[in-house]
């Protein structure tokens, strides 16, 4: 191997090494030994887990000169260049072994006060090593192997402004924990980023329970009555009246006043409801809602106002719709009332803040070393539970507050019940006002949180309490007008009716006796008398009557007789004149059946005449009209002609009697059949004429036969009629009976006309004997009788009279006691009735509604409470946070801060960073600490203090 300039010079070594003789273009010769290295043990290492960070190079260079008993070594060749991956130092390897770092410091190039070209005064000339290994060469001699501390080297000249934290110390020494629980939402910026987290259940540290309805306690009333009606004279009280006592009766001096005045009859309790009433508010009112009602408020203390509204107004407790109970914080008090004689407030609802609840360290249970973190204050290491006393719970992030506060809403305008708790400083600050205009128009000025308030509403509500009202009470109230004025009026005039009417009835019946007395006397002695007289003038007219009645009997027997004769003369007569009139009658009837027996010959050939024209007049139907209207007109004529001919048959044959009816009838039907021929031709057309005519001259046939049948029925009742005449031997035989019967009949009555005068006459002279006797006996009897009667009857009337007289007072004594008793009765069954409504259940005024088990339980209000994660997963949070900081992932200004943030030590993990090491000069310095940053490092103030303090003590 060739070596090019071994001839020019000597190989240096120890004795002869003169590089400045080396023909380049570096004086060599200017180099001086004088390089100074120092060994020494620190607490940081090559890993950059830690680091420290002087304030300035002086300030980093008289700390590591001021390490105790450490001296310097220093090197007398002429190697002045950093070294690179090892150095041989003239310390044996043992020496060597107990140190991890060293420094060296540099001579200018090439002296100070001979610097070669671009040297200067302050370049960088103290060089920080690890200590990475060490090797043995000669006993005297060690190789270290190093590595250059870029981060002590390099990181005073490097300018880091900026980087994307990840996690460190930074957030943690920007943020207070009393100053973040003051205003969490203000001050949670650098708190959100998602963190370690080593447990999910939770445990409750601490808690305040918020009570409503707690204070001075009001019972509520919606009721039906106005403000201005609220008020004795308005609602009225109860007066004072007789209660119901023992009846008592006396006379007055009226003629019909006999027991008629009634003394201590009462119907009621000793109460008079009759001034009372029951308001009842109209309009829409100047509210919110239309509700028909108004809430009174009274003190609940008032211990006696149930009791006396109840006994002297109780129709204010009626106008109730619901009554329910609120504290002094839950309405608003306004105007007082006063009935019967109790205050009696107005009231509203409210709208207000009544509890703050203020977040503090100590709250939350944690250690001392531990309260410091705010980040332990934000979810999910801490949160805020609320729960009501529906057991609905509600959790609340503590970072998403502000100042928790709560507003108390409540709403008493009945059926419009509620109470609410918002919870305010939730999710957003501040608030915002509006104008709400009421029914009556005004305005009103209102105002709603921004915070997320409806989300964290408690809806506690206000239960309403039944109220009663005792039924003896409501049934007189009730029952005031008709059952108990009304009927107490009703009975006293029924009561004072039947007294009047018993008494006039005694009256008049005792008046009525002694005019019948007095009549009955008078009876007496005109009956006496007339009887008498009767008799007298009976016996007269007896004696009379059966002397006349002698005679007319006498005479009416010979008249009777002498009738009876003339009577059976006559009858003989008339029978023999009956014989005569049989005989001209035979005679008479055969001449009449001869006639009718011509007349029915004629008819029938007449009707043959117009059954021919007829006929005619049917086979022409198909001429023209001209012609058939010619031969309607000469049937007309036809019928005229019968007409006329029947008519002169019926007035001829009018003497027959039953055959002049018949031949009478039949010159009708004729008749008939002609005038129906004209009045056809003249309404309608030929074939209808035709067929009138056909259906007349049937009807004539029909009545000329029935003419016939009714001339022979007719005959017949007398004699037999024939085509040969009358059988004449028959009326013979009638003749000769009727002579032998005038002459048994003449005999027989004359015979019994003598008889019976005989009787009568005999008869008559007897009934008259006896009738005189009869007449005298009687007339001595009725004399007798009338005597007797009059006596009887003048007892009678003066039994009667006293039996009338005792009869009206018993009526009366009857009447008066049978009308006491019916009072009395109406009274008793109105007492009855209270003392049932005593008994009955209490009438229900308002109903309960709602739940009032938390009220009841003393429970009703709102639990706050601070759970935290177990304390074990707080202690580990909290070490992590000591040690290693929070996460963050946000930008990070370090220009503004620097590196050293806590008091010994802050750690420092960057997603990325932005490195300026211009002042260094080198790319891999750069890369170097960036990637010290993104590996995460500790940066201590103090180098003597790594790992010697508490992680909290920081």
């Amino acid at each position: 191997m060739q070596f090019s300039r071994l001839n020019d010079t000597a190989f240096p070594d120890s004795h002869n090494a003169d590089p400045y003789a080396i023909r380049n273009l570096f004086d060599y010769t200017r180099w001086v030994p004088g390089t100074v290295v120092r060994l020494v043990n620190v607490l940081w290492n090559s890993d950059y887990e830690n680091v420290v960070k002087f304030d300035s190079n002086k300030e980093r260079d008289e700390w590591f000169d001021a390490i105790d008993g450490y001296e310097p070594i220093t090197l007398k060749t002429n190697s002045t260049m950093v070294p690179d991956g090892s150095i041989k130092l003239p310390i044996p390897y043992d020496v060597c072994a107990g140190y991890n770092y060293i420094y060296m410091e540099l001579p200018a190039m090439t002296s100070e006060d001979s610097m070669i070209d671009y040297e200067s005064s302050d370049g960088h000339r103290r060089w920080y090593f690890f200590i990475t290994g060490i090797t043995y060469s000669a006993p005297n001699t060690t190789v270290v192997m190093l590595s250059s501390d870029i981060w002590t080297n390099y990181i005073n000249e490097t300018d880091v402004r900026y980087m994307m934290l990840e996690r460190g110390h930074a957030p943690v020494a920007a943020t207070d924990a009393d100053k973040y629980l003051a205003n969490p939402i203000a001050n949670n910026r650098l708190l959100m980023a998602p963190d370690v987290n080593y447990d999910d259940s939770s445990v409750i540290k601490s808690s305040k329970y918020v009570p409503f309805g707690n204070g001075t306690k009001y019972i509520c009333m919606a009721s039906t009555i106005a403000p201005e009606q609220m008020n004795d004279s308005y609602i009225g009280n109860v007066a004072a009246t007789g209660a119901a006592s023992n009846i008592t009766y006396s006379d007055t001096a009226d003629w019909y006043g006999r027991q008629l005045q009634v003394n201590g009859f009462s119907l009621a309790d000793g109460h008079d409801y009759s001034g009372l009433r029951t308001p009842v508010r109209t309009g829409l009112g100047n509210g919110n809602i239309p509700c028909g009602t108004v809430t009174y408020a009274v003190p609940a203390s008032d211990s006696s106002f149930m009791e006396d509204i109840a006994a002297k107004a109780p129709t204010m407790l009626r106008s109730v719709i619901a009554m329910f109970i609120c504290d002094e914080a839950m309405i608003n008090l306004g105007a007082m009332h006063t009935v019967a004689g109790h205050s009696i407030y107005e009231c509203a609802g409210v709208h207000k803040e009544v509890a703050s609840i203020p977040l503090e360290k100590s709250m939350f249970g944690f250690d001392e070393e531990e309260q410091r973190f705010a980040k332990l204050y934000t979810y999910p290491y801490s949160r805020i539970e609320i729960t009501d006393n529906d057991e609905k719970t509600t959790d609340i992030r503590i970072e998403d507050t502000g100042k928790i506060g709560m507003q108390l809403l409540t709403s008493v305008a009945f059926p419009a019940l509620d109470m609410r708790v918002c919870l305010t400083g939730i999710d957003g600050v501040g608030s915002e006002h509006y104008a709400w205009k009421k029914l009556d128009g005004t305005a009103i000025d209102m105002q709603v949180p921004d915070g997320d308030w409806g989300r964290y509403t408690i809806k506690l509500g206000i239960p309403t309490f039944s109220l009663y009202m005792d039924g003896e009470t409501a049934w007189y109230m009730d029952s005031y007008g008709t059952s108990l004025l009304g009927a107490r009026r009703h009975a006293l005039a029924g009561y004072r009716n039947s007294v009047r009417s018993s008494n006039l009835n005694a009256r008049n019946a005792n008046e009525s006796a002694a005019n019948a007395h007095a009549n009955s006397v008078r009876d007496a002695v005109a009956a006496r008398d007339n009887s008498k007289a009767l008799a007298d003038t009976s016996q007269s007219n007896t004696n009379a009557s059966a002397a006349s009645e002698q005679t007319n009997a006498i005479n009416s027997a010979n008249t009777g007789k002498a009738n009876t004769d003339n009577m059976n003369s006559c009858n003989y007569n008339n029978v023999n004149a009956t014989i005569a009139a049989n005989t001209a009658n035979v005679d008479v009837a055969n001449n009449a059946s001869t006639g009718i027996t011509a007349f029915q010959n004629r008819s029938e050939y007449d009707i043959l005449q117009l059954r021919n024209a007829v006929t005619s007049a049917t086979t022409d139907e198909d001429n023209k009209s001209a012609v058939a209207c010619a031969e309607t007109s000469g049937m007309a004529t036809l019928a005229s002609s019968t007409i006329s001919t029947a008519t002169s048959m019926g007035t001829s044959m009018a003497s027959m009697g039953a055959g002049g009816a018949a031949l009478g009838a039949v010159a009708g039907a004729l008749i008939g059949v002609a005038t129906g021929g004209i009045q056809a031709s003249a309404a309608v057309s030929n074939a209808n004429t035709i067929a009138g005519a056909k259906s007349a001259i049937a009807n004539a046939n029909i009545s000329a036969n029935n003419l016939s049948q009714t001339k022979h029925s007719s005959a017949a009742t007398t004699i037999t009629v024939t085509e040969n005449g009358v059988k004449s031997d028959q009326n013979t035989n009638s003749n000769n009976a009727l002579a032998t019967q005038r002459d048994n009949n003449y005999n027989t009555t004359a015979t019994n006309a003598a008889n019976l005068n005989a009787t009568l006459t005999g008869n008559a002279n007897r009934t008259y004997g006896t009738t005189v006797g009869n007449a005298s006996r009687t007339h001595g009897t009725a004399h007798s009788n009338a005597d007797r009667t009059y006596t009887a009857s003048i007892s009678d009337a003066d039994a009667n009279l006293a039996t009338s007289n005792a009869n009206a007072q018993r009526s009366n004594d009857i009447g008066i006691l049978n009308a006491k008793e019916t009072l009395e009765a109406a009274r008793d069954s109105v007492l009855y009735s209270a003392s049932d409504a005593r008994r009955a259940a209490p009438k229900e005024l308002a109903k309960a509604s709602g739940d009032a088990t938390m009220e009841a339980l003393m429970l009703n209000g709102v639990q706050f409470r601070i759970r935290t994660q177990p304390d074990g997963a707080i202690a580990q949070a909290a070490s992590q946070f000591a040690r290693y900081g929070y996460a963050l992932e946000q930008s990070w200004d370090v220009h503004s801060t620097g590196f050293k943030l806590m008091k010994n030590f802050t750690y420092w993990k960057a997603q990325d960073v932005w490195v300026d090491v211009r002042g260094s000069g080198r790319s891999d310095v750069a890369d170097a600490i960036s990637a010290i940053l993104r590996n995460g490092t500790t940066v201590w103030s103090n180098p003597e203090m790594i790992g010697k303090v508490s992680i909290y003590d920081n």
